[in-house]
């Protein structure tokens, strides 16, 4: 998935009207430039692909900044929370998200349910696996010129 799919996307999602979206492409820049997730920074002149796991992130980095939390302890809850986030989005449906505590805690202090979308069919949509792709056709031979 490219960045402007993925802006796209986003918007879908959090429901923003198109020319509005100057905040979510500044968020998503943002986090880029935080390193955040991972492999999204590539530098100028190079293009990124989202992968799956990186539209998940950012999906509730920007759900968790809609709700007023910032953007790094964001980062945090959806690191903490990871395999449950992942589990959640292959079918769309409500995640438990544990917030910890800010002094680094082992127990949760509070945690509460988030719904998320079915983002797996989202970015299969742009990415279809290799055998999904329709089989090449022979091409056929050309006569001759005289």
């Amino acid at each position: 998935m490219k960045f402007q799919q993925l802006i796209n996307t986003m918007l879908q999602f959090h429901e923003i009207p198109l020319g509005n979206e100057l905040q979510i492409v500044g968020r998503v820049k943002a986090m880029g430039r935080a390193g955040w997730p991972e492999g999204v920074n590539a530098g100028k002149g190079q293009r990124v692909s989202y992968t799956l796991e990186q539209l998940a992130d950012i999906y509730i980095v920007l759900e968790l900044a809609s709700l007023g939390i910032t953007q790094q302890r964001a980062i945090e809850i959806a690191e903490l929370n990871r395999s449950a986030i992942f589990e959640a989005i292959q079918t769309g449906g409500e995640v438990t998200i544990k917030v910890p505590r800010v002094f680094g805690e082992a127990r949760s202090r509070w945690h509460f349910r988030l719904r998320v979308p079915n983002l797996l069919s989202v970015w299969e949509g742009f990415n279809p696996p290799v055998n999904a792709l329709p089989p090449r056709q022979p091409a056929e031979p050309q006569p001759a010129s005289l």
